[in-house]
């Protein structure tokens, strides 16, 4: 298991506060765009991204990978400036949500991979008829309702990754979603173990305690 901390903000300069003072631990993230079509209360947006990227240090631009999980009806806009965005900066997974694919095929022709997210609300076995569940790059299981850090961790959620690994699904899972000590302890004691998991708050409120949780996060990773 490897972590990629999911960064959800209101102002793209917290985006990036947050990212610098992680990027001494990790280089791989996981930006949230929540759109009001979605969820209640909207994050930043990309277009605001490409708008504050000149102030973002050189070296998080350069060093950094980027995955986003977008949250919105409206993600073909979306897309289209992460493919301007991807000429700055390095974008790894970019994660639409199974509920606003409403059945239509995965986007193609992009500089990044496309994935798909499931909530609580969503079903695998839907998943599967649809889709070519092998040819999904990546399959992003979220384990509290999404748009909101803090919320509840959903244990049944990790069924899922046993019904993928029956069904010899090779992509990566993720998870995301209060991945925290008391999450990890459920998730210890499964057989098989997601390939990447995306603590939010738990590390952007760690306050005097980062260094701390850090060491705990690299300890239980494999």
């Amino acid at each position: 298991m490897i972590f990629t901390p999911s960064i959800l903000t209101k102002t793209t300069q917290e985006t990036f506060q947050q990212i610098h003072t992680l990027f001494p631990y990790f280089h791989h993230f996981q930006i949230d765009i929540v759109h009001s079509s979605f969820a209640e209360k909207e994050t930043i947006s990309v277009k605001s991204i490409l708008e504050y990227l000149s102030q973002v240090d050189i070296k998080i631009k350069t060093e950094g990978i980027f995955d986003f999980d977008l949250m919105t009806f409206e993600y073909e806009n979306d897309l289209a400036l992460l493919d301007t965005l991807s000429k700055e900066i390095t974008i790894g997974m970019v994660m639409l949500h199974y509920r606003t694919l409403n059945r239509s095929s995965l986007p193609k022709n992009h500089t990044y991979p496309i994935g798909i997210a499931l909530s609580q609300t969503d079903s695998l076995d839907d998943l599967i008829k649809y889709y070519e569940i092998k040819s999904i790059p990546a399959i992003q299981i979220m384990t509290v309702e999404p748009g909101k850090q803090g919320n509840p961790f959903i244990p049944k959620m990790l069924d899922i990754i046993d019904k993928l690994k029956k069904l010899n699904y090779e992509g990566i899972i993720y998870i995301d979603g209060a991945i925290n000590k008391e999450s990890m302890m459920f998730m210890q004691q499964r057989t098989n173990l997601p390939n990447v998991l995306c603590p939010g708050s738990y590390l952007s409120n760690a306050g005097d305690e980062l260094e701390e949780r850090v060491a705990y996060l690299k300890s239980v990773s494999s």
